[in-house]
């Protein structure tokens, strides 16, 4: 049975057993850390309890007790081998602003737990074992802007799971998961500014017409290797006037279409590279961002006549000189 410890928030960490009542030897040492350290601005304090161990052993079940009803307004456990939270571990620190949980061990969202931050603002979840994220669990969170769950095992995003951050949330990152697809609970979320959904397997391989119809705000999308095979036409409409970024790298795109893109107006920085495209003048819109490629993104094509790949920008130069685009519809 995993051990509840709990943390008591003082200069030097009081861990105890609360499965046997007695202290656990915190032998300090070069792997072992038994100190949080602090930091206090006008009254608040941010603290952080990284890489926290006692007996050799990780924290298991996290426990928080302030008994000196500090102002806790940043809070990190990160590396620290904390697999659950127990319901009241936040029950003290009612302004809580940051949560930093990243790089630990918890296989379930911890839920019961969460639904004690009302003005948490950031939540860092990253590398962990989640699988998924349940419906109406932060529903109350409605000053969310920044939630973290890259390398996790996600598979499943409830569609309601940020139902009360539709007009706060402005950061999501759910790199290295599982997920199969934009998730609907994002759709909607009207404030949100940048989303990272790069290394998931989607699955339709599409970007489907209007996916982003709702997403008004988004400045930078990065799609890198999701395995799309095709992007409609009419999948970024919603994004014309905001988005200034667009990552498809390393992708199973064969071409990208001119009319798909051009309507973006803010779009400044779009990397292709990585794709198996086939070289064609169709491809000479992508001029407009040649600069912004660093050599090691410069986008390649593989020629009609087979043969080795060429740089696009080379292509283009060579061989699509007076080169006129058909209208957009």
């Amino acid at each position: 049975m995993s051990r509840v410890i709990a943390i008591a928030l003082m200069y030097l960490v009081s861990i105890s057993d609360t499965n046997s009542g007695q202290a656990s030897a915190c032998n300090l040492g070069p792997r072992l850390n038994c100190y949080c350290s602090f930091v206090e601005s006008v009254g608040k304090y941010s603290v952080d309890c990284s890489g926290l161990r006692f007996d050799g052993g990780p924290i298991g079940t996290l426990e928080i007790v302030n008994p000196g009803g500090r102002d806790i307004y940043r809070i990190t456990f990160r590396d620290s081998g904390v697999t659950d939270i127990v319901e009241n571990a936040f029950d003290n620190m009612p302004n809580l602003f940051s949560l930093n949980l990243r790089d630990n061990q918890i296989t379930a969202f911890p839920a019961n737990a969460m639904r004690r931050l009302q003005l948490v603002e950031e939540i860092d979840l990253s590398y962990n074992y989640l699988t998924d994220i349940p419906n109406d669990t932060m529903d109350h969170m409605t000053s969310l802007r920044d939630f973290e769950a890259q390398g996790n095992r996600l598979t499943t995003i409830g569609s309601n799971a940020f139902i009360g951050q539709s007009s706060s949330l402005q950061e999501i990152d759910f790199k290295y998961n599982q997920l199969t697809g934009i998730p609907d609970a994002v759709k909607t979320l009207s404030a949100l500014r940048i989303l990272d959904m790069s290394y998931n397997t989607f699955s339709p391989s599409n970007l489907p017409s209007g996916i982003f119809n709702n997403m008004n705000a988004l400045t930078s999308l990065d799609l890198q290797t999701t395995y799309i095979l095709n992007i409609d036409p009419q999948a970024f409409v919603g994004l014309e006037s905001s988005v200034d970024r667009i990552v498809v790298a390393n992708n199973n795109l064969t071409t990208l279409e001119r009319c798909t893109f051009e309507k973006l107006t803010a779009l400044t920085t779009l990397w292709v590279d990585s794709n198996p495209f086939v070289c064609g003048c169709e491809l000479a819109w992508l001029e407009r961002f040649f600069a912004s490629w660093p050599v090691w993104r410069q986008a390649r094509c593989r020629p009609v006549s087979g043969g080795s790949e060429v740089n696009i920008t080379d292509f283009v130069s060579q061989n699509c000189g007076g080169y006129q685009p058909p209208a957009c519809p």
